[in-house]
């Protein structure tokens, strides 16, 4: 994974991180992070990598705590043709592909200077 220290950089609406999680051992990695955005609004990253695979959860959430936009691939919508890999926007579930951190900040970036954006990819 690249250095989040310097892909935040890069995202001047990126205001401030807090590493909220980070475990490690010889077979698994458990990272959680608070990403505080330029509006109030919060982008929560959760990664976990194990033996048996991948798991993330990328969820963007308002300065209330509502849910705007959620990347994650929790094996839950077995009919999406990308199952489990799916996006929640706003209420609706859309298929989706793994976005890395820079997609979900690329997103987050047209999101705050007003370009609608449909889909998750």
């Amino acid at each position: 994974m690249e250095d989040l220290i310097t892909i935040f950089s890069e995202y001047p609406f990126v205001t401030s991180y807090q590493v909220l999680k980070f475990e490690r051992t010889q077979t698994t990695r458990r990272l959680k992070l608070a990403v505080e955005i330029v509006d109030g609004s919060r982008l929560m990253i959760s990664e976990a990598t194990n033996p048996r695979g991948f798991r993330y959860a990328y969820h963007g959430q308002d300065a209330e705590g509502k849910l705007l936009v959620r990347w994650d691939n929790a094996p839950h919508h077995h009919a999406l043709p990308t199952f489990p890999d799916h996006f929640h926007n706003g209420s609706a579930i859309e298929p989706s592909i793994q976005p890395t951190i820079r997609d979900v900040l690329d997103f987050i970036a047209r999101q705050l200077r007003g370009q609608s954006q449909t889909t998750g990819n």
